[in-house]
């Protein structure tokens, strides 16, 4: 099966790297505006995940190619500034229709209301797309967020001018429209139609800012000890810190999918150890309702995760075509 990652920008100095560990891993091109996707052949696909070997897959967000060569061409003696606007005016067209080439394939929202930036609970409802419209379906569920609130992510969408930024180690859910990756657990099988992979006790998933490897899920047999140090982050958290089963079940949601150093890693729907218990950054809820979530969940359906406060949902869900809020008109 074709489950080829997302190249960082680092990588043309750790291809040799990748080339040796070709399990090293955390989104898929799903997660991704279709501005940033490789190229690549997709399946319907259900089960546990088997990561491809081959060569990595690069695209440069930002039309960074575009601009390269605008570098490389002589300039002298042109009205050069005129070309610099053109091309600022194609990637905002470009990105602009990329997001909403990916907003019409999606098929499936979670969709995630909080009261405000500071709330830690909020409410989950499924929502399926008939023709230009959300239905929602199943029962609402209560979830919490990280310990701080939630601020903005790097998602499917710019972060907005008002409201907090998302930052490694500040204790805030990303918020925004994020691609939903890979489902994962402790069990050999799960019942759901994303992608699944097994987690064993080799498995991290790094949250060093500084790492090569940071938000990428990664087994140290093949990265070795220096690969995953500084990690907070076993994927095994039964087998490494006293029976913790945070990670049991649970799926990617894809935030700072470029990996971004310091903007934040290692963002998943898992169980909340309690009702009420808030999280580092995750969502949390009841194990059977995030199961319930899993069974539902289909990646040919391109779903998503929305996270939101109560206001912002009101100002951006016409134009980020989403579900609307129960009080719109």
């Amino acid at each position: 099966m074709d489950t080829r990652a997302i190249a960082t920008p680092w990588e043309a100095d750790e291809q040799a790297l990748d080339d040796r560990h070709h399990s090293v891993w955390l989104y898929d091109e799903r997660t991704q505006p279709v501005s940033e996707r490789p190229r690549t052949a997709r399946r319907k696909s259900r089960g546990r995940l088997q990561p491809s070997g081959g060569d990595v897959a690069f695209s440069a967000p930002g039309g960074g190619s575009i601009l390269a060569a605008f570098k490389r061409g002589s300039m002298i003696g042109r009205p050069h500034w005129l070309l610099v606007v053109a091309v600022v005016a194609v990637l905002v067209v470009t990105r602009e229709a990329s997001v909403s080439a990916a907003e019409d394939e999606c098929h499936q929202m979670l969709l995630v209301v909080v009261p405000d930036w500071t709330s830690t609970r909020g409410m989950l409802d499924r929502y399926e797309r008939e023709g230009g419209d959300w239905i929602r379906v199943g029962t609402r569920v209560p979830v919490t967020i990280g310990r701080s609130g939630c601020g903005w992510g790097a998602g499917l969408h710019p972060a907005q001018q008002d409201g907090p930024r998302k930052r490694e180690g500040d204790g805030r859910s990303p918020a925004g429209v994020f691609g939903i990756g890979i489902a994962f657990g402790a069990e050999e099988m799960l019942e759901t139609g994303l992608r699944y992979r097994q987690m064993t006790s080799h498995d991290w998933c790094i949250d060093v800012s500084g790492s090569p490897l940071y938000n990428r899920i990664v087994d140290d047999r093949e990265v070795g000890a220096a690969g995953v140090r500084g990690s907070t982050e076993p994927m095994r958290r039964d087998l490494h810190l006293d029976g913790d089963r945070l990670y049991s079940v649970g799926f990617v949601i894809g935030h700072n999918t470029g990996c971004r150093a310091g903007a934040g890693s290692c963002i998943f729907a898992h169980p909340w150890k309690k009702p009420g218990a808030t999280t580092a950054g995750c969502t949390a809820m009841d194990e059977q309702h995030l199961r319930d979530v899993l069974a539902w969940l289909v990646d040919d359906a391109c779903p998503r995760l929305a996270l939101l406060p109560a206001a912002e949902h009101r100002r951006v869900w016409q134009r980020w075509k989403l579900p609307p809020p129960e009080d719109a008109p």
